[in-house]
C-alpha cells in the first residue's frame, strides 16, 4: 500500500514541479522506489519457482518506502506524531506476536495453526 502511495506523492510533487511551485525534493523517495522496483521486476518475468529469499531485497526496499511515505504523510505536530508513531510500534509489535509461530517455527501438529491463515492460498 505504501508503494500506491508514492506513486500518488511522486504524482502530486511532480505536479507541483510542473506548475513551478517550490516544494521539497522527492528524489530519496523515489531512489527507494527504483531500487524495490528493479528488485522485484525480475521475478515477474521468470519463469521457475520463486522462493521467499529471492524477495527479501524487494522487501527492504518497500520497508524503507513505508518509513519514507509515513514520514512524508504525519503531521509535523509532535503530538499527533508521538500518538501516531506509538500506535503504529504497537500494531507492528502486535502483528508480529499474533504470527511470531510462522516466524520462529511451528512445533505440534498444523490444525493449532489454522487460526493464521489469512488468505485462502496459504498451506499452513
Amino acid at each position: 500500500m505504501s508503494l500506491v502511495l508514492f506513486l500518488f506523492y511522486a504524482f502530486a510533487r511532480g505536479f507541483r514541479y510542473q506548475r513551478q511551485v517550490p516544494s521539497d525534493s522527492f528524489v530519496e523517495g523515489s531512489l527507494l522506489f527504483l531500487g524495490w522496483l528493479l528488485h522485484y521486476i525480475p521475478f515477474i518475468f521468470m519463469g521457475r519457482v520463486k522462493y521467499i529469499h529471492h524477495y527479501v531485497p524487494a522487501q527492504y526496499f518497500a520497508i524503507f518506502v513505508f518509513g519514507f511515505v509515513v514520514d512524508k504523510v504525519v503531521s509535523k505536530n509532535y503530538v499527533v506524531r508521538s500518538v501516531f508513531y506509538a500506535s503504529l510500534y504497537v500494531s507492528i509489535l502486535a502483528s508480529f506476536w499474533y504470527f511470531r509461530d510462522l516466524s520462529l517455527g511451528m512445533e505440534g501438529p498444523s490444525l493449532n495453526f489454522r487460526h493464521m491463515k489469512l488468505l485462502s492460498s496459504w498451506m499452513i
